[in-house]
Order: C-alpha cells, then sequence, then structure tokens
C-alpha cells in the first residue's frame, strides 16, 4: 500500500472519530454568563474531512524529498519553491511553506504535536520508509489503546504516526 492510500484512509477516518460528524453540539446558553463552555450547544454544520496539512520548514530541499519518498506527488511549487503542495489524488494534501526563521525541535521533549495518520497496513507502510531510505523511530508496535502504529520524523521535527486500528 502507498502512501497515497495511506492519507486517503486518514482522511475519511478523520470524518468519523468518535462520531464527532454525527453528533450534534448544542450552542451555548444565552443566559449564562459563561462563555467559556459550549456544552449545550446545537451546530448543524458536520465537519466531513480534512483536506490538508501545512508545515513549516526552513529547508525545501530536505522536506520535499521526504514526502516524496513516502509516496505523495508534487502538485504544486517543488524543492526549490516557497510553498509546495504534495498531494494524494489532487485532492488531499500536505502544504509546506518555507520560512527561514522556522527551527525544527532540537530535543524530542520541544515538540508540539504529532499528525497520525491511519494506513491499512502499518507493516507495509514501514517497509515503504524504509525503502526509501528514512528511518522511523520504532518499528511497528501494538499499543494497550488498541492500535497498531510506527511514529517518523520528518527534517523538520514534525512528527507522523503511521497507525491502524486493531
Amino acid at each position: 500500500m502507498s502512501i497515497l492510500e495511506a492519507f486517503l484512509i486518514f482522511f475519511i477516518s478523520i470524518q468519523m472519530i468518535n462520531g464527532l460528524s454525527s453528533r450534534a453540539i448544542n450552542p451555548p446558553n444565552k443566559n449564562s454568563s459563561s462563555n467559556s463552555s459550549h456544552e449545550g450547544s446545537q451546530i448543524s454544520c458536520s465537519w466531513l474531512s480534512l483536506n490538508a496539512l501545512t508545515l513549516a520548514t526552513c529547508d525545501m530541499n530536505k522536506s520535499v524529498p521526504f514526502y516524496t519518498k513516502i509516496g505523495l506527488a508534487i502538485t504544486f511549487g517543488g524543492p526549490d519553491a516557497d510553498f509546495t503542495t504534495l498531494s494524494h489524488n489532487r485532492d488531499l494534501h500536505i502544504n509546506l511553506f518555507h520560512n527561514e526563521e522556522y527551527k525544527p525541535p532540537e530535543t524530542e521533549g520541544t515538540r508540539w504535536g504529532r499528525c497520525v495518520v491511519y494506513v491499512s497496513d502499518v507493516d507495509d507502510m514501514y517497509r515503504i520508509a524504509i525503502d526509501g531510505g528514512l528511518q522511523p523511530k520504532s518499528q511497528p508496535r501494538n499499543a494497550s489503546w488498541g492500535e497498531r502504529y510506527f511514529h517518523i520524523i520528518d527534517p523538520m521535527g514534525h512528527e507522523l504516526s503511521f497507525a491502524k486500528r486493531d
């Protein structure tokens, strides 16, 4: 399975995580003096999918090849551009924007987040990364919360996790 298929699965699964798109969220109580809680609200608009993830890079020549090695295609820009889009089927995207002031985290404890991508076969995705010359943080493993996963860090310190629910 390619990373392109993996991103498709991820973006579709984002629609239904814990049934979020099928649950109503109630609007704030107008009689309440607190604006900090949205409990009890009604919002009729459902989140359908995640279209793009935009990440900063101080070096397009390092970042773009990383994402092509895991199977995404350049659909806009490229290693010499200030903004690049890498896509799956031209409708699911990772955007990279060049920012010379961006500094990748120097230590693992300073990373701010992780993108979790659901794939149909974690071990196959791991092999794709290895075959592309990339170095995942660990081999795939089973988690106590019911997923099989592995993590990989892009050249700018952005962490991706490829996972599959049991």
